[in-house]
């Protein structure tokens, strides 16, 4: 085992572990004092962004786990909302007694099973969003707010139960941003900027929680957001953090930006950030330097590559528009189970992995209109995961067949799996495997392949069709790597 050193050239050495090239599919948690008045108006929020700017999206924010900001805005929907329902001298952290209340009904032995039965390999749990409020008991002293954290230790019930099921945890702490320590409500990227913390004692405070999680709870995943202070080397804490957990893997959120607050310098500052919320169409988290600081993999939010990619990347969104549960959010805010068994395809096939959002109210139950969609992606990789979990990239991730369905290619080992986005019918052709020299060809779903040819061109399949999924079909192809050409 490698003792990493406090450098970039010792963390970089790290390698993305196997359990995590092969997990392709996990299940991120937002839970917490958001999840009492579970409010946010429904939309897409890149389409927000686009139509509205990067800016003015703020006031008409689609994510409820950003509550606390939003109802700070005057004139926005939020603000009126919790006028009439607490009242002007109801605060957000006043939810924190609520939360507690009702979070001790959570199940965390409940949502292990679920997650296991959609065929989730991991999981990655909010410990302590923007809000600043955590989800365990830390020892460790908020530099403003006291007692802001739950008594009971969710983080480590809920760890214990999902590896318990056989599956990774992961923890999410929000780095840079933290309103229980400073508190600007961010109407645009210059204000949201003025709440990046780097004093001393907040970087204090956010490292020694880090390595606290760390210690306890050695998860396998440290997914951090927005960033995380100036005047901190990350080198230190990533060392440590490998150290202990050799197999864990580090995204990409966390650069150190510091905007000078300056007087003098604030009609700059102010100019820079107005043209970044002109230029911004959709939310970005692109970071392509890494001879900035060290990550594992990139972290696309509601979007993803339209390529394959020789980088490790895992896409992010909600079921619904929010990560946080919204109670205004009904089932045409979610996605339908064709879809996001096709996005899982789609991201696996460009060497992406899939990290799809609940957001349970605040007494832990999952809404149906979240698991109904997951569940039917957990019946169909029950039958066609092997197109699935470990696997790789294949020289190419798409293609069509003849009659112009859409396929996504994956390998594993000597075998190059084809899933058709769609049905089968009882002759299927497949472009795109015209040089390999196919020893079988196998239906994932049972379906009984009557004969096949490779004719130089194209793969031609007739099938008696059985049991099929409506959405997606696997075929394995065997290939004989000691052969090469078309099969004669």
């Amino acid at each position: 085992m490698l003792n990493y050193q406090a450098s970039y050239k010792s963390v970089s050495t790290h390698k993305i572990p196997k359990w995590y090239e092969d997990a392709k599919f996990g299940i991120f948690i937002h839970w917490g004092l958001y999840s009492i008045p579970a409010w946010a108006e429904p939309g897409d929020i890149n389409e927000k962004i686009k139509n509205h700017g990067h800016g003015p999206h703020f006031y008409h924010n689609s994510y409820a786990e950003w509550y606390k900001n939003t109802y700070q805005l005057e004139g926005s929907k939020a603000k009126e909302y919790h006028m009439n329902t607490f009242g002007k001298h109801f605060d957000y952290n006043d939810f924190q007694k609520d939360f507690e209340k009702k979070g001790s009904f959570m199940d965390p032995k409940t949502w292990a099973k679920i997650f296991k039965e959609i065929g989730a390999q991991y999981v990655v749990l909010v410990a302590k969003h923007h809000d600043g409020y955590c989800l365990w008991p830390t020892k460790q002293t908020n530099p403003v707010t006291s007692n802001f954290y739950s008594k009971k230790d969710y983080v480590g019930e809920i760890t214990e139960a999902i590896r318990a099921e056989g599956m990774k945890i992961g923890v999410y702490y929000s780095g840079v941003i933290d309103w229980s320590v400073r508190n600007y409500p961010s109407k645009n990227t210059y204000t949201l900027a003025k709440n990046f913390q780097h004093n001393a004692k907040y970087i204090k405070y956010a490292t020694n929680q880090y390595k606290e999680l760390i210690d306890t709870y050695k998860p396998s995943i440290l997914w951090n957001d927005i960033g995380y202070p100036c005047g901190y080397d990350l080198n230190k804490l990533f060392s440590y953090y490998y150290n202990n957990v050799p197999n864990g893997v580090i995204n990409d959120r966390w650069e150190q930006d510091y905007v000078p607050m300056n007087p003098l310098l604030q009609p700059l500052v102010k100019l820079v950030c107005w043209n970044i919320d002109r230029k911004t169409k959709q939310i970005e988290f692109n970071v392509s330097d890494k001879e900035k600081f060290w990550f594992d993999y990139k972290t696309p939010e509601y979007s993803q590559y339209e390529e394959k990619t020789c980088f490790k990347w895992e896409m992010i969104r909600g079921v619904g528009d929010s990560f946080g549960y919204n109670q205004n959010e009904t089932i045409d805010n979610m996605m339908e189970a064709r879809e996001l068994i096709h996005l899982l395809i789609d991201v696996v096939s460009k060497n992406g992995n899939l990290l799809i959002n609940v957001g349970p109210r605040a007494d832990g139950s999952i809404p149906d209109i979240q698991l109904e969609p997951l569940k039917e992606m957990g019946k169909w990789l029950t039958v066609n995961g092997d197109a699935i979990y470990g696997t790789r990239t294949f020289e190419r991730a798409t293609g069509t067949t003849a009659d112009g369905k859409p396929v996504r290619f994956t390998q594993k080992n000597d075998a190059v799996y084809a899933i058709i986005l769609g049905s089968l019918d009882n002759t299927l052709i497949i472009e795109g495997l015209e040089s390999h020299f196919i020893k079988s060809v196998t239906v994932l779903n049972g379906s009984k392949v009557k004969r096949w040819a490779n004719d130089g061109k194209r793969v031609i399949i007739n099938l008696e069709v059985s049991e099929q999924s409506i959405y997606a079909n696997a075929i394995k192809f065997e290939l004989d790597t000691k052969c090469s050409g078309r099969d004669v």
